[in-house]
């Protein structure tokens, strides 16, 4: 298992004594749906993958549990999902 250095190692106190709360993460994960509802349809997001990029991954990996071997480790250019081929 890989080292993260620096993962999980800084010392929050002083953050704690000045009012930052520990959430469970079901608690972040409800709060961060329901402020992502209130985004427009139309809102540029700055971060993460685009509605069309994620249709083209999930049509190229499909189930994965159920033919987890058949996965690529290493996609080539001509089947990779962001190329708009394959």
């Amino acid at each position: 298992m890989a080292v993260e250095t620096g993962f999980q190692t800084r010392d929050a106190t002083r953050a704690l004594a000045t009012g930052l709360t520990i959430r469970s993460p079901r608690e972040t994960a409800q709060d961060t749906l329901a402020w992502l509802v209130t985004r427009p349809p139309d809102h540029k997001w700055l971060a993460g993958i685009t509605a069309e990029r994620e249709r083209k991954l999930l049509a190229f990996y499909g189930d994965r549990t159920s033919r987890r071997s058949a996965i690529p480790t290493r996609l080539s250019d001509e089947a990779h999902p962001s190329t708009g081929s394959g």
